[in-house]
């Protein structure tokens, strides 16, 4: 039996935070991130950050179907950009290719979640629109 089940049988109320998901790109980088080389991927081009977060809390553990998601939202010229493990092998970033001077790539992030009694929460980073790498040189 659970903690919250325990609470509940003995009597006592119990209070359950709502669902919540927290899906995030290293903020210090905003939204129109300026790169230079062909490819690359944030982590190693911003010295380290440009990792993306991901946070569950409050519903009723255990949690299912936790993911974060990567949505193109189209590019220019022959360039593209994914998400992936970064060079640590741990943390999630974004990576691009085939970019020429001059090229957008446009993305956003998707964050969801589903706790044991079927809440489902989602989350989008940035909350409108997309990021942009632009590569400048």
């Amino acid at each position: 039996m659970t903690g919250i089940g325990m609470a509940a049988a003995s009597g006592k109320t119990v209070v359950v935070s709502p669902l919540t998901v927290s899906v995030q790109l290293d903020t210090s980088l905003g939204t129109l991130i300026n790169v230079s080389g062909a490819s690359g991927d944030l982590h190693t081009w911003s010295g380290g950050g440009g990792l993306i977060s991901y946070i569950v809390s409050g519903g009723v553990p255990p949690y299912s179907a936790q993911g974060i998601g990567f949505v193109s939202d189209g590019n220019s010229g022959g360039s593209s950009c994914s998400m992936g493990l970064s060079s640590d092998g741990l943390h999630q970033t974004i990576f691009w290719t085939g970019a020429a001077i001059g090229d957008l790539m446009f993305f956003h992030l998707t964050g969801t979640a589903t706790d044991s009694v079927g809440t489902v929460a989602n989350d989008r980073y940035p909350t409108s629109g997309s990021v942009v790498i632009k590569r400048t040189s």
